[in-house]
């Protein structure tokens, strides 16, 4: 891993701004970090490197459309309004399969957003990312379609 130091930067600063990025990288969060108060500012992205096996529901994608299929409700305000579309949402597997940190990315509204929170909220423990030997953290981005029939 390289380090880039711009001229100006104060050994302090840089020590601070080091142990923040090794502490970020070891997290393997995606973070980005501005160090300011030094004539020119630096802004760095510390990113954990791609895993070997990323993190999916236990049974494959077939599962997870009929984990979908058998869980998801639409919205009666969402099917009144015939609103339709997609809701874009990111979560972090942990190491131990569990989901946490959801957030929207992308909202539909009408309670669309609501239900796709719940449904991955009510999810069974997903097979976490694995990096060498080791089960890892890792965020995974999904988009749930609502579509009237």
């Amino acid at each position: 891993m390289k380090n880039v130091i711009k001229m100006g930067l104060s050994a302090s600063a840089f020590l601070f701004f080091l142990s923040i990025a090794v502490a970020v990288q070891a997290q393997g969060e995606i973070t980005q970090l501005t160090v300011k108060n030094s004539p020119t500012s630096i802004k760095s992205k510390t990113f954990v490197e791609p895993t070997e096996q990323k993190a999916a529901f236990v049974g494959g994608t077939a599962a997870w459309e009929q984990y979908v299929k058998n869980n998801l409700t639409y919205p009666s305000i969402a099917r009144r309004n015939t609103v339709e579309g997609s809701v874009l949402a990111s979560f972090q597997v942990n190491p131990d399969g569990e989901i946490t940190n959801i957030r929207i990315e992308q909202a539909l509204g009408f309670g669309c957003d609501e239900e796709v929170k719940r449904l991955l909220e009510a999810s069974p423990l997903w097979q976490p990312a694995i990096q060498g030997l080791h089960t890892v953290k890792s965020k995974v981005k999904i988009a749930i379609d609502f579509k009237l029939q």
